[in-house]
């Protein structure tokens, strides 16, 4: 019976909505109109569901990379032995390990003993990989959707010389336009 059956579901539900609440943050951090304490309040919110997600999986990925211990000390078991064959394979003992080798290699359609969580065995050393990989990503991809977004756009007065090449500078998106004898000013709705 796999270590992750039975709840291997319930902890992927978990890190799920997580992960998903974590995104429910991005339209506050990406939109010009919200004030930098409620942006400051949508990153630690992003950040703090990214880490209790972390933390969900952590202790499963604790108990594979126990696994992988047992591994290494069934290769230090084949090599004992007392007085002059110290350090020597003794071939009974070595008979045994094998078996119990194979067994544990086979075991999660082939990628040893462990927690499984969606469909992989999750150790410490690959969760510390998918952190850091959804860290990155995450990061660039609000970086690049922040530099997409429309600029603050404050109070701007046309110049009467060319007001189309003033008005094709702006960026996308709604002003209330004010025109008068003298001049077209445009404002933040």
């Amino acid at each position: 019976m796999p270590l992750s059956e039975g709840w291997s579901l319930s902890v992927a539900v978990s890190v799920v909505v997580w992960l998903l609440f974590a995104g429910l943050h991005v339209p506050a951090v990406l939109s010009p109109t919200t004030t930098p304490e409620v942006k400051a309040d949508a990153y630690v919110g992003m950040a703090s569901a990214f880490i209790f997600a972390i933390l969900i999986v952590f202790q499963p990925a604790l108990v594979t990379t126990k696994c992988e211990k047992i591994e290494r000390e069934l290769n230090q078991l084949r090599t004992r032995g007392t007085g002059s064959g110290q350090g020597m394979v003794d071939v009974t003992t070595n008979d045994h390990v094998v078996i119990i080798e194979t067994f544990l290699s086979k075991l999660n359609k082939g990628q040893g003993p462990g927690f499984v969580l969606f469909g992989k065995v999750v150790s410490k050393a690959v969760l510390v990989t998918v952190a850091s990989k959804v860290v990155g990503y995450s990061s660039l991809l609000i970086q690049a959707l922040t530099s997409l977004q429309i600029g603050d756009i404050h109070d701007a007065t046309v110049p009467d010389d060319d007001p189309a090449a003033a008005l094709a500078g702006l960026p996308l998106g709604s002003y209330n336009l004010t025109v008068s004898n003298s001049s077209i000013t445009i404002t933040d709705p």
